[in-house]
Formats: C-alpha cells, sequence, structure tokens
C-alpha cells in the first residue's frame, strides 16, 4: 500500500505499530515522523510516536509527542494515561499534576482529566486522593470500562477488597473480552477467601482464551487454596513449562510446593533457588571485592556503599555499626501483613518487648491498614512508609536512605509479599520470618 501512496498515513501508522510490536523502535519512530510530518493532525500517529520515543528513552520528547495527541483529540484517554507515564519517568510529575489540578478546575465534567489524575496521583504516592479522583471519573462515565477497571485495581492494591472485588466485577460486565480484567477479579476473589469461585473463573477463562502465565500462577494459588495440592502444583509447573526464564511462574510454584505431599527439602530447596536466581539483582553491601562476595545471590553485583546511605544521625553501617553496642539498632519490617493477619497476630507482642533503648522500629507496609493490629504496629513504629506505589528498586532505595540496619521481611513469596527487595540488598543483614 505505501508503495502505491507513500503518504498514506493510516499505512504509516499501522506498519509503524506492527514494527514497535517486534521490537524494530527506529525503523518504527522514523515511520511515524514521516507521517506526522505529513499529517499533523493524526492524533493516533503522534501518540505512537511517543510510545515510541519512549522505548529509545527519550521521556521528555515522549511526553511532547503525547501532549500534541491529547491537544488534537482533548478527551482521548490513552495519549492522556501516557503522558503521566512519560511525565512521571521525565521527572516532571508534579508539574503535570499541576497542570492536570488546573484542567480539572476548569472542565470539572472531564472524565479523561479526572482519570489521568487519579493514575498520577497514586504514581506520586497519594492513593487516597487517587482513589477519590478514579471514583469522580467513574461517576461522570459510569458505562466506560476503563476507568472502571482502574478504580477497581487500584482499590486492590489496598485493604478495600470488597470495594475492589465489586468495580472489577462492574469492569468485567462493560469489556467481557478482556481477559486480564477477568483475571484481575479472580485474584481479588481470593484475597476475599473466595478461592473455589476465583478457581472456577481462571478454569472457564483457559477454555477460551488459553493459558496464558499470569492465569495460570494465580489458579495454581487458588488450587492450592482448595486443598488440591498435587494438581495445583502440576498447574505451576505449566506455568514454568510456558515461560521458564519468567520470575512470577517460578514464585507460583514455591509457593504450592509446600503444601504437596511428600514434598522433600531438596525440592524445595531447588524451587526457591530457581526463583530467587531469576530475581533482579541490586547492588550489595559487601565492601570486598566483587570475586570475595560471600552471598551466592549476590555474587557478581558488589559495589561499595558510601557513609551517606545513612542519614546524619546515625552511624556509619557495617563494622563501625556492629562493633558500636551502645548505639540504638534500626530494624526495618517489610510486610503486607501488619495487620489482622496470622502475620501480625504472631509478631505483634514480640516486637512490642523490644527494647525502644536498643531497637527503632521502621515499617516498610505493603497493603497497609488501620485496624486494631495495624494501630499497635504504628504505635511501636518510629516511621511508617506505604511502599504500594513503590517498585522494589525504589523501597531499597528508601530502606537504605532510612539507615536500616536490619531488615525483617515477614511476606517471603506469598500475597503481598515484597522479599523481591531483598534481592537489591536493602540492608545490611537482611532475615526472613514467619510470613511463606
Amino acid at each position: 500500500m505505501l508503495k502505491i501512496n507513500p503518504r498514506r498515513e493510516e499505512a504509516l501508522v499501522s506498519l509503524a505499530v506492527l514494527r514497535l510490536r517486534r521490537g524494530d523502535v527506529p525503523g518504527a519512530t522514523t515511520l511515524l515522523l514521516r507521517c506526522c510530518a505529513i499529517a499533523p493532525a493524526n492524533a493516533e500517529a503522534w501518540d505512537a510516536l511517543g510510545l515510541g520515543l519512549m522505548r529509545t528513552g527519550d521521556a521528555v520528547a515522549g511526553a511532547g509527542a503525547f501532549a500534541e495527541a491529547l491537544s488534537l483529540v482533548p478527551r482521548w484517554l490513552e495519549p492522556g494515561l501516557h503522558l503521566a507515564d512519560a511525565a512521571f519517568a521525565a521527572g516532571a510529575a508534579e508539574a503535570e499534576l499541576a497542570r492536570l489540578d488546573a484542567a480539572v478546575l476548569a472542565d470539572p465534567l472531564d472524565p479523561v482529566g479526572a482519570t489521568v489524575r487519579g493514575v498520577l496521583l497514586e504514581r506520586l504516592g497519594r492513593r487516597d486522593e487517587a482513589i477519590d479522583a478514579l471514583e469522580v471519573a467513574v461517576a461522570l462515565v459510569p458505562d466506560a470500562a476503563r476507568p472502571t477497571a482502574l478504580l477497581g485495581g487500584m482499590l486492590a492494591r489496598t485493604t478495600r477488597v470488597d470495594e475492589a472485588e465489586k468495580w472489577l466485577r462492574r469492569a468485567c460486565d462493560l469489556n467481557p473480552d478482556e481477559p486480564r480484567l477477568r483475571n484481575d477479579h479472580a485474584a481479588v476473589l481470593m484475597r476475599k477467601h473466595r478461592h473455589a469461585q476465583a478457581r472456577a473463573e481462571l478454569i472457564e477463562l483457559i477454555a477460551t482464551d488459553g493459558e496464558q502465565v499470569g492465569v495460570l500462577c494465580n489458579l495454581a494459588t487458588a488450587t492450592v487454596s482448595c486443598g488440591v495440592q498435587q494438581e495445583a502444583v502440576a498447574i505451576a509447573e505449566r506455568a514454568v513449562a510456558l515461560a521458564p526464564e519468567a520470575l512470577s511462574p517460578r514464585r507460583a510454584l514455591a509457593n504450592t510446593l509446600p503444601y504437596r505431599d511428600a514434598v522433600t527439602g531438596a525440592e524445595m530447596l531447588a524451587a526457591l533457588t530457581a526463583c530467587s536466581d531469576r530475581a533482579p539483582r541490586g547492588i550489595c553491601f559487601d565492601r570486598a571485592p566483587r570475586e570475595a562476595c560471600s552471598d551466592r545471590a549476590l555474587r557478581g553485583v558488589c559495589s561499595d556503599i558510601g557513609p551517606d546511605r545513612v542519614r546524619s544521625d546515625r552511624a556509619p553501617p557495617f563494622s563501625e555499626t556492629l562493633l558500636d553496642p551502645d548505639r540504638r539498632l534500626w530494624v526495618g519490617l517489610l510486610s503486607g501483613s501488619l495487620r489482622t493477619h496470622p502475620v501480625g497476630w504472631f509478631t505483634i507482642a514480640g516486637f512490642e518487648t523490644l527494647d525502644p533503648l536498643a531497637f527503632e522500629i521502621i515499617v516498610l507496609a505493603q497493603h497497609g491498614a488501620r485496624d486494631s493490629i495495624a494501630r499497635r504496629f504504628r504505635a511501636i513504629a518510629k516511621e511508617w512508609h506505604d511502599i504500594d506505589a513503590i517498585d522494589d528498586a525504589g523501597v531499597t532505595a528508601l530502606a537504605r536512605s532510612a539507615g536500616i540496619d536490619v531488615l525483617i521481611d515477614l511476606g517471603g513469596y506469598g500475597d503481598a509479599g515484597r522479599v523481591l527487595v531483598c534481592a537489591h540488598r536493602a540492608a545490611p543483614v537482611q532475615i526472613n520470618w514467619v510470613g511463606m
């Protein structure tokens, strides 16, 4: 078609999108630049160009392309969401939020502005405000699947699972052909302990859409929770076979294998080692040369970490810290279960009895709650950080800046567990206790 008419904009965009999907970013970007020059009013071309520029790592230029698409079609949600991602990547999230605040104030009935504002607020760690914004968007367009799905997904990252399930079920009704929504809905059903219902939903999803890694991982978890351990392990192994180098199937296998009858320690060690080996690595705290690092899991990624890791009121890390018997130890708790949950019940009394003259507690909380157990944890914590919206590397940076000496992971590979933070070496000493 382009041989007949090399200026045909629809063909240029379609071919560019195909090249993007195949990983040919330079080729796609060249086509899109030509299209935008030929047809500067083509919003789809500008949006696709932004995606290509983002793939090259140029978030600033990507943001410019998305902004152009949005100026051409002001109430098009996709470039608005892409612009939020680009602004965040470019370090301009606060400026973009200010622009959105002004736009929403000028046009409070704009569902796109409310939706994008909600997504950006969550990226900035302001989840309560983000949920409010998405609730406004859903009220403005109650039959639109995307804002409804975004609201349900955001609520699912909190302890408000009843509301999350309601909105994800609504999103599935609005867009029944989207398998990811059905998978997300099943995951929330599991958090509500409705494992049999989740399992049935996932089996139906596989029957209609085929086996996908994420669906199989959730099905393995739902199946083991229904007491069908042998089948659960087999499902996890099917996920591993589909994506042998991916982390999530290995994690599903590590979660299901302990419940299978007659599992051996050697099998568990092999499964956990395979899972750990696929986790992204951070910087080791060991000051020795790379070859001398004693931590097998971190060998090859060791590097010096200077004393600026800790705040000025805290001693330098490593040997000076550990040899000073008079300095308080800063103990970090990493968990998604510091609430009314077995992990919370089992551990709160122990942490409450720590000598406050010898220890300070810093909480890194996934799914932070406000129930009676959570209030007891908050009462003993010197610092409390909600980490739902922060990626693993970001949580590592937070832990290091807080000067944590000993990080206790209370989640492992279980539900809401953030054990992969430990792969980035968030503290000189890292321990797993109780959770998974």
